[in-house]
């Protein structure tokens, strides 16, 4: 293969802008993608059960920690393809808070990030424009709320009943920020309100960055490689990244050499790609002098709750996240016990998650509770899980998968604090939807969600793996543009803030390109 200026590893949110951004610039760019390059008129269908079997990654990986926490984000919820997990996102765009970069600084926990709001506002209105973002702003006057790009969205009825909940109990709500059309924009069409965005958009209305990235990277001359799984990255005898080893769409193994080598494969396989990476220079792993690829693997601790009403509320009419939310449960207060907070939005149950909510019945009884499904709403609470050195991702010493290369093992387990945490989302949930009006109410199991921290951006390179413009401490020529290289989680999707990082990662890609190759 020809060596080219740039080789990207994964096709996803920080991939897929990077190569954008890149090719845009004139540098030659490929993309190795493990998975198909997806056509959402002709590969997505609006059902929910089929589309997850298509789009779901059975991602080769194992666990190790508390096995009755579920960590949501790998199996069932890690999409591949190219798109990656925005081709069944539920595209909720929240900025990060101001004070989410300076957790340690203003509650004594987590760890600062070595970037401010401020330094990454420019990156989240660039990143607004290219999903195409709805939001009522500037009505709401918060600092995690986009820019308006598209005006926002319009209650649906069912969340006009929870707004009224909300009101009763004094809680601010409105229309949240979300990646989806509400008028045509950017060559694609407004929202059909289906309800089947987890399905994959097929007609192009959400911000998918396989149609919204990936069809300007080409156009700027990028090349996608489909079906392409890395194994490795080499490094030639002065520690400079070489070149990706990955098995083509025959399974034939080959070599891209390139002068930059961009990661961006998700935080689980981003750490397992480079820790496989193991040379006479770097025989613990590529970019890992500081022992941190792998450590502090985080999630956002994910609480659901559905209310059941005594009137139909039809809430599959729509997109299905963050058509109402709330941040008043955001910031710490010390009334609740913990630091920190979370944030709360409408959720839409499909009609199997909603049966799923009670799976101990049986025969009438089930069949009166699937009856009731017309009837109900969710809320959905996310918060952030504070940086821990005991979760981890590491390589399984055992198992390989189909191409022999070792798998990724995840260690994960929540503390008593994030027990407090899930419990207080619960608490409010229920009281949102009894205050509107809900009889009954279910809780879905509380899991873990959002899979980031394992490759941390910092100044010090004994404290981190990449600088704050995502490049290697160790190797000058490697950057990591993913979800991998968040420093706290913040209580808002993460998405968002990918594209953010990867536009600001590939900025400084184009201002220093000659002294990086």
């Amino acid at each position: 293969m020809p060596k080219v200026d740039v080789c990207i590893v994964g096709a996803g949110a920080g991939g897929a802008t990077a190569a954008m951004r890149l090719a845009e610039a004139h540098l030659s760019v490929v993309v190795l993608e493990a998975g198909p390059h997806w056509d959402p008129a002709k590969d997505f269908v609006n059902d929910v059960e089929v589309m997850a079997k298509k789009l779901n990654w059975d991602m080769p990986v194992t666990y190790a920690g508390d096995p009755t926490d579920s960590v949501i984000g790998v199996r069932g919820h890690t999409a591949f393809g190219v798109g990656g997990g925005t081709n069944h996102w539920t595209c909720a765009v929240g900025r990060f808070h101001p004070t989410d970069f300076q957790t340690k600084s203003v509650d004594g926990e987590g760890t600062d990030w070595p970037i401010r709001y401020v330094d990454l506002e420019p990156d989240y209105l660039l990143a607004e424009k290219q999903l195409g973002v709805s939001t009522p702003f500037p009505e709401v006057q918060l600092p995690q709320i986009p820019r308006a790009v598209n005006p926002p969205h319009k209650l649906s009825f069912a969340s006009q009943i929870i707004q009224k909940g909300c009101q009763k109990l004094g809680i601010h709500s409105f229309v949240g920020p979300t990646a989806i059309n509400s008028r045509p924009y950017d060559g694609r069409p407004a929202c059909n309100y289906c309800g089947f965005c987890t399905a994959g958009c097929m007609i192009r209305a959400n911000g998918n960055t396989l149609v919204t990235h990936i069809p300007r990277a080409q156009a700027a001359g990028a090349e996608i490689r489909a079906n392409c799984y890395a194994r490795e990255i080499r490094v030639d005898k002065s520690g400079i990244a070489k070149s990706v080893i990955y098995f083509d769409s025959e399974g034939k193994e080959q070599e891209q050499e390139a002068a930059l080598i961009v990661v961006a494969c998700f935080a689980v396989e981003t750490p397992r790609l480079l820790q496989n990476s193991t040379s006479g220079r770097f025989p613990d792993g590529l970019a890992n002098s500081s022992g941190l690829v792998g450590k502090n693997l985080m999630t956002h601790l994910t609480q659901t709750a559905v209310g059941v009403f005594d009137q139909p509320l039809d809430s599959f009419r729509g997109y299905p996240i963050e058509n109402l939310v709330t941040y008043d449960f955001y910031n710490t207060d010390a009334k609740r016990g913990f630091a920190r907070g979370y944030k709360i939005s409408t959720d839409s149950q499909t009609p199997i998650e909603f049966v799923g909510l009670q799976p101990t019945l049986w025969g009438a009884e089930l069949k009166r509770h699937a009856e009731s499904y017309r009837y109900q709403q969710g809320l959905v609470a996310i918060a952030e899980m504070h940086p821990n050195d005991a979760n981890t991702v590491t390589i399984d010493p055992n198992v390989k998968d189909r191409f022999g290369v070792p798998v990724a093992r995840m260690t994960h387990q929540r503390t008593e604090r994030d027990d407090r945490v899930i419990e207080h989302e619960r608490q409010t949930c229920r009281e949102i939807l009894e205050a509107a009006g809900a009889r009954k109410v279910y809780f879905g199991h509380a899991h873990s969600g959002h899979i980031m921290g394992t490759c941390r951006m910092g100044v010090h390179p004994e404290k981190s793996v990449v600088s704050p413009y995502g490049q290697s401490h160790d190797v000058k020529n490697l950057f990591i543009a993913d979800s991998s290289i968040f420093v706290t989680t913040a209580s808002v999707n993460p998405t968002l803030t990918i594209v953010a990082l990867s536009n600001r990662v590939s900025d400084y890609i184009i201002r220093n390109r000659r002294e990086l190759a």
